[in-house]
């Protein structure tokens, strides 16, 4: 993250992606090295997705970095009983950062410093559920891929189609977790779904060919339900002509 300092307040100004494997090791080494006495051991998942191992549950809530960006930092700091150290540690982290050699080299080639870790998310690690409602996650999301391998499902990234999916996954049952709509792209978005994923499955459930649950979710809410052949499909696909009011949208299906 690179953290911005204003004259009244502090903000995330953005999210670094461009780091590379060689400085992604050296911020990593300075982490662990740092940290080590308190028990932080800092492991990398992929290019600059990192993760963070106590051997201790922690009493902790805390924000993801897509909600505080640009916003005040303090109304998104860590709460709960061991937010106090965590809050601690975060500190630390930005002022050992601050001055790392990657940072500065960064910064006179133009590129976002990692000034700040932000910590989100969490849980305790435990053994594969075998009774798992999904074989298989396909999604385009590194972390809910990684939070999927964690509890032994297999994972990968969303195929482009229905029929990608389906020529893709032999799994008995799969979780698609598709990207979420967003402005101004909502109606080219929308477009393609209809084409790539919602006519083919109104086509396979009318031959009776699937048997799936389709779940709508907001940041708030989630509707879950199974379409009749002819029935929520075809009624979203009408809706689709024009950005739908997801409001009032979403209750109509309640009868699916």
């Amino acid at each position: 993250m690179t953290l911005e300092v204003g004259r009244d307040e502090v903000r995330l100004a953005c999210i670094v992606s461009d780091l590379d494997t060689d400085e992604s090791a050296a911020l990593l080494s300075s982490l662990s090295a740092h940290f080590a006495p308190d028990g932080l051991e800092f492991v990398e998942r992929g290019a600059g997705r990192w993760w963070v191992a106590l051997g201790e549950p922690q009493r902790l809530e805390t924000s993801p970095p897509g909600a505080a960006l640009r916003k005040p930092l303090i109304e998104h700091l860590p709460r709960g009983a061991d937010a106090p150290r965590w809050r601690r540690w975060q500190s630390e982290m930005q002022m050992l950062l601050f001055e790392h050699p990657i940072n500065h080299t960064r910064e006179s080639s133009g590129r976002s410093p990692v000034n700040y870790v932000w910590m989100w998310g969490g849980g305790t690690l435990r053994a594969g559920d075998p009774a798992a409602p999904a074989a298989a996650v396909f999604t385009q999301a590194a972390l809910l891929r990684d939070l999927a391998r964690a509890v032994g499902t297999s994972a990968a990234k969303a195929p482009g189609s229905l029929a990608a999916f389906r020529a893709a996954s032999p799994a008995a049952s799969a979780l698609v977790w598709l990207e979420d709509l967003e402005a101004p792209e909502m109606q080219k978005q929308l477009t393609a779904f209809d084409s790539d994923w919602a006519a083919p499955m109104e086509r396979a459930l009318y031959k009776r060919e699937i048997d799936l649950t389709l779940v709508i979710a907001g940041s708030g809410a989630a509707l879950s339900f199974k379409p009749r052949a002819s029935g929520t499909m075809n009624r979203l696909r009408r809706r689709w002509s024009t950005p739908p009011n997801l409001s009032a949208l979403l209750p109509s299906q309640a009868d699916a």
